[in-house]
């Protein structure tokens, strides 16, 4: 998440006086000027802005949250005259994202393959491939839901089993059946 630059994000509204606080006449806009912010995030307001962007992902808030009022409260305490809009988030969250799925796009493209030789190694490639994409909390990734990729190949294992166990019944019941149906002619 560090490598998400804030000074990217929709920044239009935020006067700055000398002291580095924000003039009280434009604290409802609540999104910071780009050309007023450094380069980094020492910045209290982007530190700030970064900070929320991790929690919405994290926690999965909705982007409304931060337009609560005690979320709003708590913001005041801590950065007075800094508000921040559910739409100021969704874009540093998308552009955030955006950053991240390209970074793994970049990584991904450097692999030649991925080969795995049975179901166990899938089990632990998959985690640890979760692990390294999710490593930042940038992409919240439920490790549950790789489990789905295995449903197919445990039901064919099942069927595969119990025909085997029921094979002889039906070899018998066909033997029947010919027999029944030899008899009639």
């Amino acid at each position: 998440m560090d490598d998400y630059d804030y000074n990217e994000a929709n920044t239009d509204n935020y006067n700055y006086n000398k002291d580095n606080t924000i003039s009280p006449d434009d604290s409802a806009s609540a999104i910071v000027r780009s050309d007023t912010l450094e380069s980094n995030v020492t910045n209290p307001t982007n530190l700030c802005r970064k900070n929320i962007v991790d929690m919405i992902i994290r926690d999965e808030l909705s982007f409304q949250f931060v337009e609560k009022q005690g979320f709003q409260n708590f913001l005041n305490e801590v950065l007075p005259n800094f508000t921040i809009s559910a739409d100021t988030v969704k874009q540093d969250v998308i552009k955030a994202y955006d950053k991240r799925k390209a970074f793994i796009k970049k990584e991904l493209q450097n692999l030649q393959t991925i080969t795995l030789d049975n179901a166990g190694s899938n089990n632990v490639t998959i985690y640890e491939l979760v692990d390294y994409i999710s490593q930042d909390s940038l992409i919240n990734i439920n490790k549950k839901l790789f489990h789905n990729h295995y449903f197919a190949h445990i039901l064919n294992l099942i069927v595969k089993d119990s025909l085997k166990n029921i094979l002889g019944a039906i070899n018998k019941i066909r033997n029947c059946v010919k027999a029944i149906q030899s008899t009639s002619r």
